[in-house]
């Protein structure tokens, strides 16, 4: 699907129903010389776009391209992938600002309940101020290594019942620009065996324990022996209804 413009800003794109899947090879591209477009997939921002159909499950298969830049100057567009119960994401994001001038985009990737994040997002700007990655479903699980990474999703009929929802380590510690991950509930980064989280984000917020509701709870956990590190030059920010790093510097 191509609604790209070499001369003035990208167009958009909205793709949903029940089940949506982008799949390998596929490519939705809403570039533009002057700015890019949007694209939403499965729903509207946080799923709150009325004129939207949410859907239940979405995936963004490996391979599958989702392209919202701006090409010579303005900003990077906004890119949505949504579902109300489970997304899994293994494509690639890209939402820049623009070569000479202009800033990254706004993309979010999540699923109000379950996500898979194994893709990559792009939301830097060469001559401007990088954009934001939004990740904000129920719960976030961060595990070691690249667990999980790889392959492609085959079949709908195991979705429901998917029990990796994860984001690996090394998906996190490549992404660029700012990022935030938001979760009603917890925010677990597991073991790692490396005993670093080594980030490459300008900014990274982890937001557990949302007050979506006045019954939210929840927290932010790591292990005592594990370190993060922001390599960018911008802000950590950890918030939750509980925290728990033992002894830890």
């Amino acid at each position: 699907l191509d609604v790209s413009s070499e001369s003035a800003a990208g167009g958009k794109i909205v793709a949903t129903g029940d089940r949506v899947m982008i799949d390998a090879g596929s490519s939705l591209d809403a570039t533009g010389a002057t700015g890019g477009g949007e694209i939403y997939v499965g729903g509207g921002w946080q799923g709150g776009d009325e004129n939207i159909r949410n859907a239940s499950q979405t995936v963004v298969d490996q391979g599958a391209e989702l392209k919202a830049d701006a090409q010579a100057v303005g900003d990077g567009g906004t890119i949505v992938v949504w579902s109300d119960s489970g997304t899994y994401y293994n494509g690639n994001i890209s939402a820049r600002g623009g070569e000479q001038a202009g800033n990254g985009g706004h993309v979010e990737v999540s699923g109000k309940e379950n996500l898979a994040f194994y893709g990559t997002v792009d939301t830097s700007a060469p001559n401007g101020s990088n954009g934001v990655l939004l990740l904000d479903p129920s719960n976030i699980t961060i595990v070691d290594g690249a667990a999980g990474q790889t392959g492609t999703y085959a079949d709908w009929s195991d979705h429901s019942d998917r029990g990796n929802w994860v984001i690996p380590e090394t998906v996190l510690e490549g992404l660029a620009g700012d990022v935030e991950l938001t979760a009603v509930t917890n925010i677990v980064i597991e073991d790692l065996s490396d005993d670093t989280l080594n980030l490459s984000a300008d900014s990274i917020s982890f937001f557990s324990n949302d007050e979506s509701s006045g019954s939210s709870v929840g927290g932010f956990y790591m292990d005592p022996s594990d370190t993060i590190k922001l390599n960018g030059a911008g802000n950590l920010t950890l918030q939750g209804g509980s925290a728990s790093v033992p002894s830890a510097g």
